[in-house]
């Protein structure tokens, strides 16, 4: 018994849902999705050239990433193995280390392209 493949349009749908509830249950990628909001803004703004933006939106993009996959392995890992464990919480410590990192370096460039020319904006 095969089962059909979704549509394209389906598969899209069925990622747009996961997003969406990644960021209605999780305060986390609530608050990167402010940031990335606040990060656009101010490439808009500041009227940033292409490559620091895409470099800015590349890294948007690496921390939502990050977040819905600790996301989605927390929950996995609820579902299979819901009392303490060891390896369990290594594995969650390790997913919330990495969105740690991407979250980092994305403020490090961040700091890095938006800072000199915000200061540049607002020195009289």
């Amino acid at each position: 018994m095969s089962r059909k493949k979704p549509t394209l349009i389906r598969s899209f749908r069925h990622a747009l849902r996961g997003v969406g509830e990644v960021f209605i249950t999780e305060r986390s990628m609530r608050i990167h999705t402010l940031v990335a909001l606040i990060a656009v803004a101010l490439i808009a703004w500041l009227d940033l050239n292409k490559e620091a933006s895409a470099l800015i939106i590349f890294a948007i993009g690496a921390v939502i990433t990050t977040e819905v996959i600790n996301t989605a392995i927390e929950k996995l890992l609820d579902h299979i193995h819901p009392e303490e464990h060891d390896a369990v919480r290594f594995i969650k410590d390790a997913m919330a280390g990495a969105v740690l990192v991407s979250s980092l370096a994305a403020l490090s460039i961040g700091i890095v392209l938006v800072l000199p020319e915000l200061i540049k904006r607002l020195t009289p």
